[in-house]
């Protein structure tokens, strides 16, 4: 993997942050796939984009949308269960934490490990329940419960629409 500069990381860290799924890409582009996977962070936590997107970003369609194009992008570059540095911490427990349902529904369909434990032994089911927002807790746990319903509830819509002659 190459190294980058500390400007060259800051510029993935705000598009990451921001949930900006075109500067991602565009910045993917400009620097290559390898900073798709980087630890971007200037103090040591080991945070790649998936761990900034999922800690900072609004939890948004836009956002999650921008996660699923952004591994997507990468390919075999990225590791989407990537560990930050002092807990261990993928990025599918910072959505599950945070109760960020979009994100937790994109990681999950790009392939996240539902089961992966932390340095401490939790889960994402197990952050979720202790400090996930209420809002959308019970869809989350749901989705983690059952991973592959990330990818068939949008089969379902589309064949629901199918029938129904909607779009």
């Amino acid at each position: 993997m190459s190294s980058y500069t500390d400007g060259q990381k800051e510029e993935m860290i705000k598009a990451a942050k921001a949930g900006d799924g075109e500067a991602l890409m565009a910045l993917v582009k400009q620097h290559g796939v390898d900073i798709a996977a980087a630890k971007l962070s200037l103090d040591g936590a080991g945070y790649t984009a998936l761990h900034y997107i999922t800690d900072d970003a609004d939890d948004a369609a836009a956002s999650g949308k921008a996660i699923a194009q952004f591994i997507a992008a990468a390919g075999p570059a990225i590791d989407i269960d990537a560990r930050e540095t002092f807990g261990g911490r993928t990025p599918i427990h910072f959505a599950s934490a945070r109760g960020k349902l979009h994100h937790v529904r994109a990681l999950l369909r790009c392939g996240a490990s539902a089961d992966v434990k932390n340095n401490d032994g939790d889960t994402p089911t197990s952050m979720c329940c202790n400090w996930g927002g209420k809002e959308n807790k019970a869809a989350i746990l749901a989705l983690l419960s059952d991973p592959a319903s990330a990818s068939a509830s949008r089969s379902a819509t589309r064949e629901r629409a199918a029938l129904s002659g909607t779009r």
